[in-house]
């Protein structure tokens, strides 16, 4: 597969995902009680990346690199949960920090954030936690 295809899949893997990503913090964020805007929107946003994880994981494995046998499957899942474990941690940072230091608006919040981690993600994602992909291609 060509570096070009392989990028506009993973695009639309993305963007799948990230609609899934969307509905679980919304939906979480009608539900959760916190004391002020930046935690709420912290805490939902840290659950719904954490429970989209996997969802993405399938998205890509699905749409961009291919089936994996089962001993392949959980290394590569395990090393994308470490990855996007990463990005968790710095994008609630940064989420926290545009809700209760900038006041932007939760929505454009978790746009922004997700922007920022977006291009680190794919990098990162495709280099290291399917960095053995083009064998099974």
């Amino acid at each position: 597969m060509t570096e070009g295809r392989k990028v506009f899949l993973f695009q639309v893997s993305t963007i799948i995902g990230t609609f899934i990503f969307f509905l679980f913090y919304h939906f979480l964020y009608q539900f959760i009680t916190a004391e002020d805007e930046s935690t709420k929107s912290s805490l939902c946003w840290l659950l719904s990346y954490s429970l989209s994880i996997w969802c993405q994981y399938e998205l890509h494995c699905r749409i961009v690199f291919g089936k994996r046998s089962n001993s392949e499957y959980w290394r590569s899942l395990i090393r994308t949960y470490f990855v996007y474990g990463i990005s968790m941690v710095f994008s609630t940072i940064l989420n926290y920090m545009l809700v209760g230091y900038f006041k932007v608006g939760h929505t454009y919040a978790w746009i922004l954030s997700l922007i920022l981690v977006g291009i680190l993600n794919y990098f990162t994602v495709s280099k290291f936690a399917f960095a053995d992909s083009e064998e099974t291609l």
